[in-house]
């Protein structure tokens, strides 16, 4: 080709592409462009900045030895490959010296002449370097997140009302109703329910809704404190009481006028219960080391996340003082008596942890959806906000889908055990199919715990209860698995 060219050409092209190549430096977004082999032609001084490559250095190199790519994890062959564009494609990766980038890429196939019915000659990558925008969103994130939690505590030290309360299923609104009831008294409560119920939540919901609502609500895990700090951290100090004591209150002076939350009441050693039955008998306290008598005026809601009659038996209960806290109970209902309320949760968790972390989720992919509502949840709400927090810290800042490939591990390795459900012919409704499978389920459950039926409800994580009203309702004849039971 330079045969058939003059000086003044040769000149020309070459100030063609000095001016070509400035062009290119100067612009804010980074290009790179790559024949169809995958050799790098042209790379813009910017790719030095994100990647630390000397940009003389792989000029001429193949894209896939440089970057540690593959045929299909690469872009730009993907999309010579596929003939296609691939806009708005959003990358993070450590670079070579040892920054955390995070970019979004137009790439293009390049077509000759502009064919795109012809074989393309290259690809081109359009890159814009979005880390400190990343940056910038982390902070954003971080104030919203302080925002949010400073804005959702009340004078109180509480957080919840029953308007936070989610659910519609029977099992919650029984709750909802006791508790808005019992509000309105002064009378102890007792709450029972297993790990990750929402109890706190409830006795939050009792104190904001009563006339104690503006004064204090004091709350403390009883198993989180040492046995020998209890008592001091309850009653409080006198000074002189011990080498180094000063006059400090404890957590029933300073409720005052408002509620008292025990959690975990039966964690306390039995010594101490009897000085907390003392208390509620004589509705004074008086700090370790003093004499003097201080009036207590709380309302005391204390919870606990085992049956009391097995407790008291146990000996981790006395019984006269769950006489006297249980003036009132209420019982939190696990989740997986909840399965109505699950896509309300689901979701509500989604909304928060979008605003929290700068993601756009609208919905979950039927993978997803299919795992999440085969748990059992034996951590109930917890187990179930941990479970969505985890998979929207992974999800990608494009993504409006919750995948399944986001979601912790425990819970796919648990659906992979899972029976897959039978196809919908054109003669099977839905309603007959769910049914179907159900009575499939439970029948399978039987047959592998020998008919027994306390065995089988702990193995389908409902109560022995809701199992005989399935065989019920689905018709199963259980002497059929095992002609011994009664």
């Amino acid at each position: 080709m330079w045969k058939n060219l003059n000086q003044q050409d040769i000149k020309n092209l070459m100030e063609v592409n000095k001016l070509l190549k400035n062009a290119l430096n100067s612009l804010e977004d980074y290009i790179e462009i790559i024949d169809p082999t995958g050799t790098i032609i042209v790379s813009s001084t910017g790719f030095e900045k994100i990647d630390g490559f000397d940009r003389k250095s792989i000029i001429g190199r193949d894209i896939r030895e440089v970057y540690d790519l593959d045929d299909q994890n690469c872009q730009m062959l993907a999309s010579i490959r596929e003939k296609a564009p691939k806009k708005n494609y959003y990358m993070k990766y450590f670079s070579r010296n040892g920054n955390y980038v995070h970019v979004m890429m137009d790439i293009f196939p390049v077509f000759p002449e502009g064919n795109s019915n012809k074989e393309p000659i290259g690809s081109i990558a359009i890159t814009r370097d979005n880390s400190k925008i990343q940056e910038l969103s982390s902070k954003l994130i971080d104030l919203q997140r302080e925002l949010l939690t400073v804005k959702s505590k009340k004078k109180s030290g509480t957080r919840y009302t029953f308007d936070d309360i989610l659910g519609q299923s029977r099992a919650i609104n029984t709750l909802r109703i006791a508790a808005r009831k019992i509000s309105y008294s002064d009378s102890r409560v007792l709450i029972l329910g297993e790990t990750g119920t929402g109890k706190e939540m409830i006795a939050q919901s009792i104190h904001n809704q009563s006339i104690r609502a503006h004064n204090p609500f004091v709350a403390i895990n009883c198993s989180a404190i040492p046995e020998t700090l209890l008592e001091s951290i309850f009653f409080g100090t006198a000074k002189g009481s011990y080498t180094g004591a000063e006059d400090k209150s404890g957590l029933f002076e300073e409720a005052g006028n408002g509620t008292l939350f025990l959690d975990e009441i039966n964690s306390m050693s039995l010594p101490l219960q009897a000085k907390l039955l003392r208390v509620l008998e004589d509705q004074t306290f008086r700090r370790t080391g003093s004499n003097k008598a201080t009036p207590f005026n709380a309302r005391v809601i204390s919870a606990m996340n085992l049956n009391p009659d097995e407790a008291i038996e146990k000996g981790q209960l006395r019984s006269d003082l769950f006489y006297r806290l249980a003036a009132v109970t209420l019982e939190c209902p696990p989740l997986r008596e909840r399965e109505e309320d699950l896509d309300q949760l689901l979701m509500s968790f989604i909304d928060q942890y979008n605003r929290l972390l700068g993601k756009n989720i609208k919905t979950l992919s039927l993978e997803a959806s299919d795992i999440l509502h085969s748990h059992s949840w034996p951590g109930n709400i917890r187990e179930l906000r941990h479970t969505i927090e985890h998979a929207m810290n992974l999800a990608e800042a494009t993504d409006t889908k919750l995948s399944a490939m986001y979601l912790p591990h425990h819970l796919k390795k648990h659906i992979n055990n899972v029976k897959m459900i039978p196809q919908i012919t054109h003669d099977t409704d839905l309603k007959m199919l769910l049914t179907q499978y159900e009575k499939e389920i439970v029948i399978q459950s039987l047959k592998k715990n020998n008919g027994n039926i306390n065995k089988t409800a702990k193995h389908l994580n409902v109560s022995r209860q809701n199992l005989f009203y399935r065989i019920k309702r689905l018709n199963i004849n259980i002497s059929h698995h095992n002609p011994e039971i009664t």
